[in-house]
């Protein structure tokens, strides 16, 4: 963009701005919310107070803990979990597994049930 093009630009822009700002002025809102402002400034002026002032009273300062917090303990590694064999009565196979999510126990479960199933478990170390 050339240097003449962008100051075109910027001109209207400014210009734009301008007329906003003295819309703005003639609002009756602003001219509400300016008449508090100045209000408010002199009541505070008059009591010797401070906006600041004003915002710790209603917002106060959250007081620090006297004790550090103390450091998070590292987890301990998770006990192993312990095989368990699974004995079908009816085929004689033997399915060995530590968790839920074995395909010849899902079978089973399908099958025969899933409490049926539980019946034919024997923890061996």
């Amino acid at each position: 963009m050339s240097t003449l093009a962008e100051y075109r630009h910027l001109e209207k822009q400014l210009n734009s701005k301008l007329q906003a700002l003295e819309a703005l002025k003639v609002h009756p809102k602003l001219q509400r919310e300016l008449e508090f402002e100045q209000k408010l400034r002199h009541l505070l002026a008059d009591y010797d107070y401070s906006a600041q002032k004003i915002v710790s009273l209603y917002l106060p300062a959250v007081v620090p803990s006297p004790q550090p917090l103390a450091a998070p303990q590292p987890k301990r590694p998770r006990k192993p979990r312990q095989a368990k064999h699974y004995r079908n009565p009816y085929t004689g196979e033997v399915a060995i597994t530590k968790g839920g999510n074995h395909k010849v126990l899902k079978a089973w479960k399908r099958q025969y049930g899933p409490l049926e199933v539980e019946s034919w478990v024997s923890q061996w170390s």
